[in-house]
C-alpha cells in the first residue's frame, strides 16, 4: 500500500491510486453506463431496465421510490422497472440509480461520523438544487440533482476509505480541525480529488462546471448546484444565522421571489429530503436530515427571555440540603441541579454530561433549554488525557471555566470544531463534576438562545451549583 511509504505528504496521483482500490470506485463505471443510456436517443426502456435488473437491490429500491408519494402522487401501481421508467422518466430513474449506488457504495462499511454528515448534507443539497429548477425540463432538474449530490465526491471517498491513515485524519476532525488543516495533512484538497474523479469517470458537464472557478458566466444549472450546496450548509446553522440570511437573499434573486416565499420553499425541500432519505433505507442520513430540519424550525421560534429567579435558586438549594441530610438519589439530584441552573440562575441551555464506561467519551445525560434539538445524541465528545483536549484540561483544573472570557483564554482555544458545531462559538460555561476525587462528568451552560452576554452573576451561580453537585455525589459515594 502506498500509505505505508515514509514519503509525505501524498499528492493527487498517489491518492487516486489508493482510492482506486476501493470497491466504491466501481460505482463510477456503473454511473458512466447509466449516463450513456440516458444520454443516447437510441436507448430504449428495455436497455435501461436490463442494466438496472443486474442488481436486485437497486431494482427493489427504484420500484419502492417510484411508488412513493413524492414520485407517484397519483398512487398508480408500479411493479416493474420498465413501468417505473415510463411512469417517472428515464432521467428520474437515472437520478434515483445514482443516488442509491453512491449511498450504498460509500456507506457500506461502518461509516465515520464525518462521512455520514457530509453525505446527509450532499443529499439535502441535491434536493434543494433540483427544486430551485422547478420550471426547468425534467432531465435538467435531475442532472442538477446528481451534480449537487456528487459535488463533494472527493471528501466522501476519503472518509469512506478504510485505512489507518484516514483514521488519523478522522481524529483530527473530531478534535476540531477544519478542512484546510485536514487537507494539508492529506496532501491534496478534497475539491481537487473531486475534479479529477469527475473527469476520469465522466460524470457530466454540469458537475464539472460547478467545480470550476468560473463565476460570471456560470449557467443556471451550475448556479443551482452551488446554491443548493450553500443552502444545505446554512440550514444547519438555523434560520436566524447570518449564513442563512445571506443564502435567502441569493435564493430570492435566483428564483425572482420574495424572501418569505423563498424561505417557505426551502422548508418544503428540507422536508422532502428527509422523506426521500427514508426510501434509500439509510436511517443515519434520515436522522441527520431530521436534525437539520428541527434546528431550522426551532430557530424560527422566539422563546420568552429567561430571567434569573432567586426564589427558585433558594428553593432548589434547600431541597438539595434536605436530600444531603436524608436519602441521596443521584437522579433526583441531577434534576434539581438542572432546574436550579435553568429556572433559578437563568442560564438558557444547560447540559449534564457523564463519562462512558471506558472513559473515552463524555455525553449528555440531561439537557434543558430551547434550541437543544437532539443534544442527547449530538452532545458527545472525545475525552483524552492530552493537553489539547478541552474536557481533559477542565477536569485537570478542578474548577469551572468561562470559555470566551479573557481570563480563560488558554483553555478557550481548545474548543474543537465538533464542540462548536453543537453549541456554537459564543461564551459558555464548563465545569468538572467530581465525587471524592472520582471524575464523574461535566456541567455545561450558555446564553446562546437570546444571545445575551454571559455575566459574573451567571458564572457565580453556575459555580455554586457545580460545587453542590460534586459535594452531594461525594457524600453518596462515601455511603456506598
Amino acid at each position: 500500500m502506498l500509505l505505508t511509504s515514509k514519503k509525505a505528504p501524498f499528492g493527487l496521483d498517489e491518492w487516486l491510486e489508493e482510492l482506486s482500490q476501493m470497491d466504491a470506485v466501481t460505482m463510477g463505471a456503473i454511473i458512466r453506463e447509466l449516463n450513456k443510456l440516458t444520454d443516447s436517443k437510441e436507448s430504449s426502456v428495455q436497455q435501461l431496465s436490463k442494466e438496472i435488473l443486474k442488481d436486485p437491490g437497486l431494482t427493489s429500491k427504484i420500484i419502492k421510490v417510484a411508488n412513493s408519494v413524492l414520485y407517484n402522487p397519483s398512487k398508480a401501481s408500479v411493479a416493474t422497472i420498465s413501468r417505473a421508467i415510463m411512469h417517472i422518466g428515464f432521467n428520474t430513474v437515472r437520478a434515483i440509480c445514482v443516488s442509491a449506488i453512491v449511498i450504498e457504495s460509500i456507506m457500506r462499511n461502518h461509516p465515520r461520523e464525518s462521512l455520514i454528515r457530509q453525505m446527509a448534507r450532499s443529499f439535502h443539497a441535491a434536493v434543494q438544487a433540483r427544486n430551485l429548477c422547478e420550471k426547468a425540463r425534467l432531465d435538467i432538474r435531475e442532472e442538477v440533482f446528481v451534480a449537487a449530490l456528487l459535488l463533494h465526491l472527493g471528501e466522501l471517498m476519503i472518509w469512506a476509505y478504510p485505512h489507518p491513515s484516514i483514521d488519523k485524519l478522522y481524529r483530527l476532525y473530531q478534535k476540531g480541525a477544519n478542512s484546510r488543516d485536514i487537507e494539508s495533512v492529506l496532501g491534496v484538497t478534497f475539491e481537487r480529488l473531486t475534479i479529477e474523479m469527475v473527469s476520469q469517470w465522466n460524470l457530466g458537464n454540469t458537475l464539472a462546471e460547478a467545480l470550476s472557478e468560473v463565476e460570471d458566466k456560470a449557467s443556471r444549472m451550475c448556479q443551482a448546484v452551488r446554491l443548493g450546496d450553500e443552502i444545505a450548509i446554512a440550514m444547519e446553522k438555523g434560520w436566524d444565522s447570518p449564513e442563512m440570511a445571506s443564502v435567502l437573499k441569493k435564493v430570492s434573486v435566483f428564483s425572482n421571489q420574495p424572501e418569505a416565499e423563498a424561505r417557505r420553499r426551502l422548508q418544503t425541500s428540507m422536508s422532502e429530503a428527509t422523506q426521500l432519505s427514508k426510501l434509500y433505507c439509510d436511517p443515519k442520513l434520515t436522522r441527520l436530515l431530521k436534525e437539520t430540519g428541527q434546528v431550522a424550525e426551532e430557530s424560527m421560534d422566539t422563546p420568552a427571555l429567561l430571567q434569573p429567579n432567586p426564589q427558585v435558586q433558594l428553593q432548589t438549594l434547600q431541597a438539595i440540603m434536605q436530600m444531603m441530610a436524608g436519602n441521596l438519589d443521584s437522579g433526583k439530584l441531577f434534576q434539581l441541579i438542572m432546574n436550579g441552573l435553568h429556572e433559578g440562575v437563568g442560564l438558557e441551555r444547560v447540559v449534564l454530561a457523564i463519562f462512558n464506561q471506558s472513559r473515552t467519551q463524555v455525553s449528555a445525560k440531561y439537557v434543558v433549554g430551547a434550541r437543544t434539538v437532539n443534544w442527547r445524541e449530538r452532545f458527545r465528545f472525545s475525552y483524552e488525557k492530552q493537553p489539547d483536549n478541552l474536557f481533559s484540561r477542565v477536569m485537570q483544573g478542578h474548577e469551572a471555566v468561562w470559555l470566551g472570557n479573557p481570563g480563560f483564554s488558554a483553555v478557550s482555544k481548545l474548543r474543537s470544531k465538533a464542540f462548536e458545531e453543537v453549541v456554537g462559538a459564543g461564551d459558555c460555561l464548563l465545569g468538572p463534576i467530581e465525587a471524592s476525587k472520582r471524575e464523574v462528568g461535566f456541567l455545561y451552560a450558555d446564553m446562546h438562545v437570546s444571545g445575551r452576554p454571559m455575566t459574573e452573576t451567571y458564572f457565580s451561580g453556575f459555580k455554586h451549583f457545580l460545587q453542590q453537585t460534586s459535594l452531594c455525589l461525594g457524600l453518596l459515594a462515601n455511603k456506598r
